[in-house]
C-alpha cells in the first residue's frame, strides 16, 4: 500500500515538473506562424499580428467557459496596449461536423474566433484541457509569458503584474 502511494506521488511530480517544463521552454521562443479562418471563413495570417504585443487565449470548448474570467479583466487592464486574439481548439471535431459546428459558434459568438481545426496552434503553445490558456507575444514576435487556469483572482493578478512588467 505505501508503495503504491509513492509511486502514484511521484507520477504525480514528475507530470508537474513536466507540464511546468513545458510552459518555461516556451519562454524565448519566436511565435508559431499561422493561417487559419475564423468562423466567418475571415483568413488570419500571424503576420498581420506581428509588431504588436498580443494576447492569445486559445482553449478547447470546455475552456471557454472561462473566457469572460480572463478576457474582460485584461482588456480593462491593457487596453489598447495589446491585440487580443481568441483561438479555439477545434481537433477533435470529426470533419463531417466541421460546418455544423463553425455555424454553432457564428451563431453564438459575433466576435471572431480563429479555428485550429489541426491543433497546430494548440500543440506550440502546449495548451491545457478545460481551462483556458493565455501566451503573451512581444513586439518582437518572442513569446514572454504563458499561463493557463480558470481566471481566478490570484491568476489575474498574477498576470496583470506580469505583462503590465513586460510592456513596459
Amino acid at each position: 500500500m505505501r508503495l503504491q502511494r509513492l509511486i502514484v506521488a511521484t507520477v504525480f511530480v514528475c507530470t508537474l515538473v513536466a507540464a511546468a517544463f513545458a510552459t518555461a521552454s516556451l519562454i524565448g521562443k519566436k511565435a508559431i506562424s499561422f493561417t487559419v479562418k475564423d468562423q466567418f471563413e475571415k483568413e488570419w495570417k500571424w503576420e498581420q499580428f506581428k509588431g504588436k504585443n498580443v494576447l492569445l487565449f486559445i482553449c478547447d470548448k470546455d475552456g471557454r467557459a472561462y473566457a469572460d474570467a480572463w478576457g474582460k479583466p485584461l482588456r480593462a487592464a491593457f487596453g489598447n496596449q495589446c491585440e487580443y486574439v481568441a483561438i479555439g481548439d477545434m481537433s477533435s471535431v470529426p470533419f463531417f461536423m466541421k460546418g455544423f459546428v463553425r455555424g454553432k459558434i457564428r451563431d453564438g459568438m459575433p466576435q471572431p474566433l480563429l479555428l485550429d481545426w489541426d491543433g497546430d496552434i494548440v500543440e506550440y503553445y502546449n495548451c491545457k484541457e478545460d481551462v483556458m490558456n493565455v501566451v503573451m507575444v512581444d513586439k518582437t514576435n518572442t513569446i514572454r509569458y504563458v499561463t493557463n487556469g480558470t481566471g481566478t483572482s490570484d491568476e489575474l493578478k498574477t498576470t496583470i503584474q506580469e505583462v503590465q512588467k513586460l510592456l513596459k
